[in-house]
């Protein structure tokens, strides 16, 4: 996460799947992250104090 953002590899087909690999990693931890302080979550981070900087 803490990579620099890089803009999708444009025409170059060979960069496509690392792309796309990373963006589902990134995409996944952002979900994971919104989701898990809500009340109704399956496992609560609420009370936790955590450093994502």
């Amino acid at each position: 996460m803490r990579l620099p953002y890089a803009p999708g590899p444009g025409s170059d087909p060979a960069e496509r799947p690392a792309f796309a690999g990373l963006h589902e990693v990134r995409n996944t931890i952002i979900c994971i992250i919104v989701a898990h302080p809500r009340e109704n979550a399956t496992t609560s981070w609420q009370g936790h104090d955590f450093d994502f900087v």
